[in-house]
């Protein structure tokens, strides 16, 4: 449906292939849905620049029909960006185009919030190196938490019981484990995964031998695990855990190699809408900016759902535009595109 609705607006307009670049999308591909969203921006740009009156005509009689790509103009008023491989370059460092078109976001009104499964307190210099002041969504959006006034809005940690079975159930293939409670993170050992772990992290590890004995001790839910494997193996873990725990934990991966489990709430979507609502805004005045499977939930969210250039293919199916990579620059292409250019 939505290909032949295209297709009317772009013809009601007068637009050509000649007008379009790239001007392939209109082969047999383009009826798909990955390719249905770069289609569609591709339709409102050249059919807004060409012939105005007539798009709006158009926009009137098929932009608000669900389930099809987002065509309208919005005033978008809060922009979630996840950090790893997203905000961040290929050297876990804030691209300076980035922190200026999120610098240029916020002085226009727009809200910034980070969305990472990183700790708080992770997470919180980059806020502040951003500029950043409102609630941060961490550890997966377990924890949503202030990044000025350090108010908490909600945590939902692992209930301890699913806590303890998660452990028994992965230490039986020995992989590496983080146990997060206080803020803190908790492992039996140092490892080469602790290691590298750290380097990303930049949070020393605490080791306290048997993690579980650990738990039951303290008697305190953890707000998340995290299990640290090569990718083959953490594949092979999910398909025996999600049948098991997937109906009482939130089980998805960060990185090819992080198996994260948390509350089942705690993901960053229910984290999105939860700052949305405290914030007064719309669903449809979200801009969710991610690369990863567990940026999904936010991303079918957000009234535009955007992923970066470097994300796998089964990631860009979700999207509603594909920006350049994270070594690109492209939050700040979202912010030019999407913020800058509607003021």
């Amino acid at each position: 449906m939505w290909y032949n609705i295209l297709k009317d607006i772009r013809a009601a307009c007068a637009v050509t292939a000649e007008d379009e670049q790239p001007a392939f999308f209109w082969g047999p591909a383009a009826e798909s849905e990955i390719a249905l969203p770069a289609l569609a921006m591709t339709v409102k740009s050249m059919s807004e620049e060409k012939n105005p009156e007539l798009f709006q005509d158009r926009l009137t009689k098929y932009g608000n029909l669900p389930g099809g790509p987002k065509l309208s103009k919005r005033n978008y008023k809060l922009l979630a960006v996840d950090l790893d491989d997203t905000m961040l370059n290929s050297q876990l460092l804030v691209p300076e185009q980035s922190r200026q078109a999120v610098v240029r976001a916020r002085e226009a009104g727009v809200r910034v919030t980070l969305a990472t499964g990183r700790m708080f307190r992770s997470a919180l210099p980059f806020a502040q190196e951003l500029g950043v002041a409102e609630y941060l969504m961490t550890y997966q959006g377990a924890l949503v938490k202030h990044a000025v006034t350090g108010d908490v809005l909600f945590h939902r940690p692992v209930p301890l019981d699913s806590a303890l079975e998660v452990l028994e159930l992965v230490n039986r293939y020995g992989y590496h484990i983080n146990v997060y409670v206080d803020d803190t993170p908790y492992i039996a050992r140092q490892t080469k995964e602790s290691e590298l772990y750290t380097a990303i992290s930049r949070i020393p590890m605490t080791e306290v031998g048997n993690l579980a004995a650990f738990l039951r001790e303290r008697g305190q839910d953890p707000t998340k695990i995290v299990v640290v494997a090569r990718e083959e193996l953490i594949d092979s873990l999910l398909t025996e855990v999600r049948p098991r725990l997937g109906n009482k934990l939130h089980i998805t991966k960060s990185k090819p190699n992080f198996l994260e489990f948390s509350h089942p709430l705690g993901n960053k979507g229910d984290a999105l809408a939860a700052i949305a609502a405290h914030y007064g805004v719309a669903q449809g005045e979200v801009i969710a900016v991610g690369d990863g499977y567990n940026d999904l939930e936010m991303i079918d969210f957000a009234g535009l759902g955007v992923v970066v250039g470097n994300a796998r293919p089964e990631i860009k199916e979700h999207a509603d535009y594909v920006c350049r990579t994270n070594d690109e620059c492209g939050v700040a292409e979202v912010v030019e595109k999407f913020i800058l250019t509607a003021l």
